[in-house]
């Protein structure tokens, strides 16, 4: 009775691991796009003259710094990155590597070095270098993981330990008014 639930699991298990690729298409068939609960990006057509702010890179940082410079009404801010709106597949974190070497990454790729022994088992001994080419940056490819730095990285007799706790706290939280 045990090997036979054990083959059972595993057959269930080999066959939920196949249907990745099914579900990801059937995601890109159903139009996702139009149909993301997320407000889109606003993407203009023309460029005024000036703006107060303007930021490069649509990544993590660019993002937030372009969201919080926009809290200011009267101050106007163009946020500019090279790459599209993120897709359905970069929603789903277990479908992280898909975003790889897709059009959402710049596709980057390591120096083969001859004093190092990574990469070796790779084509050309070069490893990729996922980098985010996207709304969102990197961070569409990371499967929304989240590392917070070290106190012990960051201690500093100015500013004090916590400093940047109340940062950190705005990240990962969310005001709903």
């Amino acid at each position: 009775m045990t090997i036979g639930l054990v083959s059972l699991i595993t057959t269930t298990s080999a066959v939920g691991v196949g249907l990745i690729p099914l579900v990801a298409i059937g995601l890109s068939l159903y139009r996702y796009d139009k149909m993301d609960p997320e407000s889109p990006p606003e993407n203009i057509r023309e460029i005024k003259r000036m703006y107060d702010f303007i930021v490069v890179g649509g990544g993590s940082a660019g993002a937030v710094i372009a969201s919080r410079l926009s809290e200011v009404s009267n101050w106007s801010i163009l946020l500019i990155e090279a790459g599209d709106n993120e897709n359905e597949i970069s929603d789903i974190p277990i479908f992280a590597g898909y975003g790889q070497l897709s059009e959402l990454d710049w596709k980057y790729q390591t120096m083969p070095s001859m004093t190092s022994s990574y990469c070796l088992a790779m084509v050309g001994d070069r490893c990729n270098w996922p980098r985010g080419k996207v709304l969102g940056g990197s961070s569409v490819l990371n499967a929304m993981v989240y590392v917070r730095g070290n106190s012990e990285k960051v201690r500093n007799e100015k500013p004090p330990d916590n400093f940047l706790l109340r940062y950190y706290t705005s990240i990962i939280t969310t005001n709903s008014n």
